[in-house]
């Protein structure tokens, strides 16, 4: 039973156009092609300006044992927080074990985790190398609590750090 036959093979084409006509166009759209936007230029609106370089990051072993072993703490339901001084712009180290859950959760926790650095870096008032570990939950912590968590430990980071 051949239930192709009554299909045809040719294409049919419309008439009418699929193009939004220019009255409905938003007026300031320039006309035209445009060329891209070149790497590095005006990245402060670009998605570029806002990932951590290689140099914004703790990526060795060495280091994380050193924060861990010399750092002060800060524990919070949620999250816990190491940190030692540090040069420069500082740096970020995150961890999230298999505890926490499994790879998109721990994916998760840490992308959020980043986002808040990004968001609070600033308010440590001297250059800090943390190492952020995950805790179960996270993930599915909301949002304004885990920042209010987070704030409280870079708040008893920078209190413990200018002790020393």
């Amino acid at each position: 039973m051949n239930h192709e036959k009554n299909v045809s093979t040719k294409y049919q084409t419309t008439q009418e156009e699929t193009r939004v006509s220019r009255e409905n166009e938003n007026p300031q759209r320039p006309e035209g092609a445009q060329r891209p936007q070149a790497e590095g230029e005006n990245a402060s609106h670009s998605l570029m300006g806002m990932r951590f370089r290689r140099s914004a990051r703790v990526l060795k072993r060495r280091d994380y044992q050193r924060i861990y072993n010399t750092g002060v703490r800060a524990a919070g339901r949620w999250l816990v927080v190491f940190a030692v001084r540090g040069e420069g712009a500082g740096k970020l180290g995150v961890t999230a074990s298999r505890k926490v859950g499994g790879s998109v959760v721990r994916s998760r926790c840490k992308r959020r985790i980043r986002e808040m650095y990004r968001l609070h870096r600033r308010e440590l008032e001297f250059p800090v190398e943390l190492v952020v570990n995950a805790r179960k939950g996270c993930d599915n912590a909301p949002w304004n609590d885990l920042v209010a968590e987070f704030e409280a430990c870079l708040r008893r980071i920078r209190s413990q750090l200018e002790r020393r």
